[in-house]
């Protein structure tokens, strides 16, 4: 696998990411992994950082 699709399926994986966590914000659904609950607040944090890690490696594809 070269660098540029690299940088295309890590930038899709973690837009996927951001967009099924803000799906479950917006839909009053909740997260459980393993019996744990994720709060609201930590989804915020898990939008957030996968949106900018999803843009950067578009960034870093040019």
């Amino acid at each position: 696998m070269d660098k540029d699709n690299y940088y295309t399926l890590s930038a899709f994986s973690y837009l996927i990411i951001a967009v099924v966590f803000a799906f479950t914000i917006f839909n009053n659904g909740s997260v459980v992994i393993n019996n744990w609950l994720f709060p609201v607040w930590l989804n915020w944090v898990v939008i957030l950082l996968s949106g900018y890690l999803s843009y950067e490696s578009f960034q870093m594809k040019k």
